[in-house]
């Protein structure tokens, strides 16, 4: 529903298009909606502390904060979890952009491609594209 409506007050000056809406600019700068997105999946993860989704997603969240570290730590969480195809695909991947954003291109290229082998897709694809011309 948030994202249906149009905001009528922004903090954005000369937001020219009716097309795109900003959720940070209802909700507040883009760290502040991030923290409280870990405050979120904190309480899911100790709601369902055996789900891997829950680690999985908060990774994402703290590698766009940054911490890769923190991010890895959540990612090996979620894959000691892991008990279908999607969720061991999803820690590969996310392993491997992790690895790719730290700059250590062999990890992430062995990752992404334990997560190729589980689904053979665009976006793994695309991701070993990557990786491949960063080891060059």
């Amino acid at each position: 529903l948030l994202y249906s409506l149009a905001p009528d007050v922004s903090n954005v000056s000369n937001l020219s298009s009716e097309k795109f809406y900003y959720p940070q600019v209802i909700l507040g700068a883009d760290d502040e909606v991030l923290m409280q997105k870990i405050k979120e999946l904190d309480s899911y993860i100790r709601k369902y502390p055996n789900m891997a989704a829950g680690y999985i997603n908060i990774a994402s969240v703290y590698a766009e904060l940054g911490d890769l570290e923190k991010a890895l730590a959540y990612i090996n969480m979620a894959e000691r979890l892991a008990n279908t195809e999607d969720e061991r695909y999803m820690t590969y991947y996310n392993r491997s952009v992790i690895f790719f954003n730290r700059q250590d291109f062999r990890s992430a290229k062995e990752a992404a491609q334990k997560a190729k082998d589980i689904r053979n897709n665009s976006d793994i694809q695309d991701l070993i594209n990557e990786i491949d011309e960063m080891l060059k």
